[in-house]
C-alpha cells in the first residue's frame, strides 16, 4: 500500500514530520505531502483531518507540474472551509470541515469525487497533462492530517471491516470499482 512520500517534491517552506508509517503529517508550517498515482486506475483513498489549523487546510489532486510550483491549473484542493482550489484561486464547492472529518478522494481518470463523512460534495475535472498526484496541504503550523490507502485497519480509532471489492480497509466503502493504492 502507498503512503505520503518523504523524499517528494514539495512547495511549502519546509517538510513536515511524517509518523505511523509515514501515514500521518504534522505540520510546522506551509507543507505540502504527496503521492503518484497510476494511469488508467480507478482508485480511493481516506483523509483524517485529525488536527484542525486553518480555512486551507486541504487534500486534493493535481499534476507535477504543481507539486514543485502551483504554476499551472491542474490542481484541484479541497479544503476545511468548504471551498476548492482550481490552481489559481479558490471558490465555492461543497461542505465545511473540522478535526475528526474524514474526506475520501475517488478518482476515475481525470474526474475527482470529494466526500466528506461519506456524503458527496461533487465532482471536479482535471485538465490533460502529466501524471496525477494525490496532496496534502498543511497551511497551519499543527495541522495534521492521517491517510489511509487502504492498508489501515484501526484508521480514525475505528475498527475497519475489509471492503473486499477495493482491497483495502476504509472507514467508508469506495466507490463502485474503485480500488485501493497499493503501489
Amino acid at each position: 500500500f502507498s503512503t505520503w512520500n518523504p523524499s517528494a517534491p514539495f512547495s511549502g517552506t519546509s517538510i513536515s514530520t511524517l509518523t505511523y508509517g509515514n501515514l500521518r503529517t504534522t505540520s510546522t508550517g506551509n507543507q505540502v505531502n504527496t503521492v503518484a498515482l497510476p494511469d488508467g486506475v480507478k482508485i480511493y483513498f481516506e483523509a483524517n483531518l485529525v488536527t484542525y489549523g486553518a480555512a486551507t487546510d486541504s487534500v486534493g489532486v493535481g499534476t507535477f507540474a504543481d507539486v514543485i510550483g502551483w504554476t499551472t491549473s491542474t490542481i484541484r484542493l479541497y479544503a476545511a472551509d468548504g471551498n476548492i482550489f482550481d490552481g489559481s484561486s479558490w471558490g465555492a464547492f461543497g461542505a465545511s470541515y473540522t478535526s475528526g472529518a474524514v474526506i475520501g478522494i475517488a478518482v476515475d481518470g481525470r474526474t475527482v469525487t470529494v466526500y466528506t463523512d461519506n456524503s458527496s460534495q461533487g465532482s471536479t475535472t482535471i485538465p490533460g497533462g502529466s501524471p496525477l498526484y494525490l496532496f496534502i496541504q498543511n497551511d497551519d503550523a499543527g495541522t495534521v492530517w492521517e491517510a489511509n490507502f487502504g492498508q489501515w485497519r484501526y484508521f480514525d480509532g475505528a475498527t475497519l471491516s475489509l471492503d473486499s471489492d477495493a482491497g483495502g480497509y476504509f472507514r467508508f466503502t469506495a466507490p463502485t470499482d474503485h480500488k485501493a493504492l497499493q503501489q
